[in-house]
């Protein structure tokens, strides 16, 4: 009896392994209700806890349980009004099943595997590497193509095309304004332009003018794993060191979804790991080379403004803390700081002054405005009525709510950014030993808070806005989870690569379901496709299917369909439909078979309904 307790732990280890990820799989990918797995979630947690009550100590337990009930806690706090219990259930369930994979594991000792993590080198992370890369192509292609599925991805295009050509945008009439404007745009001395800085829009640019912008992200989210390789290498971590944060940087399903897609967060978060290590290494050298060094991190920290000005502020702060804390504070390293941050920070003001008449006002103003500045008071967004009139969408926001917006980011970010649970497990660990150095953590801790903390002045909260923040985060846990490896070898490593394993599960779940609602979301550029391939030269005009829907908010159709005007070789022109203004458009652009796009609404799953075509009567000028 007692040879065969090995051999039943083993199974039942794996097989909880293997339950808990496909349950996982099943609830995130919308295929199972919440309803029915996370019954089996509280049972093998029930189980596991059986098997390891007489090996984990009642302290680790209360520490563990009370991390995950605690960022539970933040993130539906932070959702206020807006939390389902869905939404909670589906965070609930993921905490039950991490928790009773880590338990099942506990004490394990899988050779193969130690085996395998001591043989990390140079070019197994560069093969580790590729194989992200070509993993990203997988789900872009796996979603239906390079399509754009938000406003926010095709007004980058569009600046990338347009700015190119002019830097104010796109020259429109001004009666044309109501018919081409969509949210997050604007129009100045008769130029429509997107309310983006120039930085990521010039980058993409140069990408589709080599015909490579559909895997402009993979190849930034490549240079961005390498960067992080070198900056965990460069502050004593080991190459297994790097593979860990490699992978915890790699497999959350935000850092996939936004590499593969046309937002600008994978070019600042390059931006952002780059002046790092510039900055690192500028810490550790001295005279004309440390000077040199300090300019180029600065340099790239106001290229990381012209990306992402916020982020960008954020980024030259922390820098400033960097040359403070290293005891690198000379007038020289000032000097050379000052230049850099010169070097894009002029550009930038230039490009301002350019498109929106001032160097300190940013195209939001223009495009929201002013209603979406950092800060207290009315705040909002500007959407459209549906003869093209801007109407405000505003509420105040109070400094309480920018304390729950903080909580939300804090939250969310660490169920977004460590979706395996290994940050629970690590803190569990060392809290439990004692052994958590207090002193050298702080300065990870309040680095990563440092963004999260910036945009709990902003009005609108989720995770994607601090995403420059997960190597970073991903670095500061490899190289904690480094130290215990020297203190529970063992352990240590198979919880490791196990919740690397299932936060690369859960993000699988998460794909699966994103790809439900982008089919119907590329339906509709298929469909407009199509009739430009028959028809020839289309003039779209869009409008919400649904009778009496307020269209000030969100514009399905329009906004997706906008990536037409972002690449004019599509030969099509997409606008509102304003019936007073029909014809007159129609004859605006002769040539063009005009088209009646009724768009359908919305899904309880994010997805899209069915459009409706109606082929109208060309011009009489045609």
């Amino acid at each position: 009896m007692t040879s065969q307790q090995p051999r039943i732990q083993s199974f039942l280890t794996w097989a909880t392994l293997c339950v808990a990820s496909g349950a996982a799989f099943l609830a995130l990918s919308g295929s199972v209700s919440f309803r029915y797995t996370l019954p089996v979630a509280l049972a093998l947690l029930a189980l596991n806890y059986a098997q390891i009550q007489d090996r984990a100590t009642r302290r680790f337990m209360w520490i563990i349980s009370a991390a995950m009930v605690g960022v539970l806690g933040l993130d539906v706090l932070g959702m206020g009004t807006a939390a389902s219990i869905y939404s909670i259930a589906e965070r609930i369930q993921s905490f039950v099943l991490i928790l009773s994979i880590l338990m099942a594991f506990w004490g394990q000792r899988l050779d193969s595997l130690e085996e395998f993590s001591r043989a990390w080198d140079g070019r197994r992370i560069g093969a580790l590497i590729l194989v992200i890369g070509f993993a990203m192509v997988g789900f872009r292609w796996f979603l239906g193509g390079p399509q754009a599925f938000t406003a926010d991805e095709n007004i980058y295009l569009f600046q990338s095309y347009h700015g190119l050509n002019d830097l104010r945008g796109m020259k429109v009439e001004p009666w044309l304004e109501p018919f081409l404007r969509i949210r997050q745009t604007y129009v100045r001395d008769g130029f429509l332009n997107g309310q983006y800085p120039p930085g990521w829009p010039i980058v993409l640019g140069l990408f589709a003018s080599v015909g490579l912008a559909s895997v402009a992200g993979v190849v930034v989210c490549i240079a961005s794993m390498v960067a992080l390789a070198y900056w965990v290498r460069m502050l004593r971590g080991s190459w297994e060191v790097a593979a860990v944060a490699i992978a915890l940087g790699a497999t959350p399903f935000a850092q996939i979804y936004f590499n593969t897609s046309y937002l600008s967060h994978g070019i600042s978060t390059l931006f952002a790991l780059v002046a790092a290590i510039s900055a690192l290494a500028a810490s550790r050298a001295s005279g004309y080379r440390g000077a040199a060094l300090w300019f180029l991190a600065a340099s790239l920290v106001s290229l990381l403004a012209a990306v992402r000005p916020l982020t960008g502020l954020v980024g030259a702060l922390l820098m400033l803390n960097w040359i403070w804390i290293s005891g690198r504070l000379r007038f020289s390293v000032v000097v050379a700081s000052s230049l850099g941050l010169s070097v894009f920070g002029f550009p930038l003001l230039a490009y301002n002054w350019r498109t929106t008449g001032h160097p300190l006002r940013f195209g939001y103003d223009l495009a929201q405005a002013g209603l979406q500045s950092p800060g207290f008071g009315l705040r909002g967004s500007i959407g459209f009525s549906s003869e093209g009139m801007a109407e405000p969408n505003v509420w105040n926001f109070s400094a309480f709510d920018g304390l729950l917006a903080f909580l939300e980011l804090v939250g969310a970010s660490v169920m977004t950014f460590w979706p395996g649970g290994l940050i629970f497990a690590l803190l569990a660990i060392s809290l439990d030993r004692r052994d958590f150095n207090w002193r050298v953590s702080a300065k990870w801790i309040l680095g990563c808070l440092a963004l999260p903390a910036a945009y709990a002045f902003y009005a609108f909260s989720f995770p994607r806005l601090v995403i420059e923040i997960l190597p970073f985060a991903a670095a500061g846990t490899a190289l904690w989870a480094g130290y215990l490896l020297r203190c529970d070898e063992r352990m240590t490593r198979v919880l490791i690569w196990v919740t690397v394993i299932v936060g690369f599960v859960f993000s699988l779940g998460r794909i699966v379901r994103f790809q439900q609602t982008a089919q119907t979301r590329n339906a509709y550029i298929e469909v407009v496709q199509d009739l430009r391939d028959e028809y020839g030269p289309l003039l779209v005009y869009v409008r919400r299917s649904t009778d009496g829907f307020e269209q000030s908010n969100y514009e399905n159709g329009l906004e997706a369909l906008f990536w037409f005007n972002a690449q004019p070789d599509e030969q099509v022109v997409v606008g509102r439909d304003i019936e007073r203004l029909r014809s007159r458009i129609r004859d605006h652009y002769p040539g063009h078979t005009p088209v009646l796009f009724l768009s359908g609404g919305d899904r309880s799953n994010g997805a899209w309904d069915t459009p409706e075509i109606q082929i109208l009567e060309r011009s009489n000028v045609d």
